[in-house]
């Protein structure tokens, strides 16, 4: 594969993942009547937490994501894989906040869950270091789980 070839596969990487940061980033608002509301769980982080979690895990995606695009031969599939878990976590802050819905949003994040394990579990068959890029976003999304199975049960 040439330079040229490469650097157009990590930058596109790089935005996918900064436009799913972007497009999700547009729903979220901590800051309304009914967000504030919402009993929190005991193991609530404050939302600037969100903010830096997802920063960094959103990085480590787009370089797993830069990775295996370089590689010769990535299935189509794992890209696929890659783009369903962008969607699933943009279409969660959109049911959670937009839709001011924590039951649907419960769902999306385990549909997102199962993508995210099928990813990991793709990726790690390619590349190893892509995989373990991948890690702490399935460690994150089962403490997303948690959360949002308590703001579901308690709201």
């Amino acid at each position: 594969m040439r330079i040229r070839d490469k650097i157009i596969r990590i930058s596109c990487a790089v935005l996918f993942f900064a436009a799913v940061a972007a497009v999700g980033a547009a729903f979220v608002n901590t800051q309304n009547e009914w967000y504030n509301a919402l009993v929190k769980p005991a193991l609530m982080p404050p939302p600037a937490v969100f903010a830096v979690v997802w920063t960094a895990l959103y990085a480590l995606m787009a370089a797993s994501l830069a990775l295996v695009s370089v590689s010769q031969d990535t299935p189509k599939k794992t890209l696929w894989l890659y783009g369903l878990t962008g969607v699933l976590n943009v279409l969660w802050t959109y049911t959670f906040f937009h839709m001011q819905n924590p039951a649907g949003a419960l769902f999306v994040l385990i549909l997102t869950l199962v993508a995210a394990a099928a990813l990991l579990c793709d990726v790690y068959r390619h590349n190893r270091l892509s995989a373990y890029f991948l890690i702490p976003y399935m460690l994150w999304l089962c403490f997303a789980l948690y959360l949002n199975y308590e703001l579901a049960f308690f709201n």
